[in-house]
């Protein structure tokens, strides 16, 4: 698999800040806001190819039956 390369552009009130890694920001209000912002974001995204890979595995009614809900661990 070919690697990724991410880069973020936000607007600021100081103009825009461009980062690579979370661990660039300075500001750790806006890490940390920015980590359970992609956390979130990650477990949503885990979430939804699970419950794809159900339909496609057992087909969309048994899938209806099948909950699935990942939570942040601790």
């Amino acid at each position: 698999m070919e690697k990724v390369n991410v880069r973020f552009t936000l607007n600021s009130s100081s103009g825009k800040i461009s980062f690579s890694a979370l661990n660039e920001i300075e500001n750790e209000e806006i890490a940390a806001a920015l980590t359970d912002k992609l956390l979130s974001w990650e477990m949503r995204v885990k979430e939804a190819a699970i419950n794809n890979m159900i339909k496609n595995e057992f087909g969309e009614e048994q899938a209806k039956s099948i909950k699935v809900k990942i939570t942040k661990e601790n």
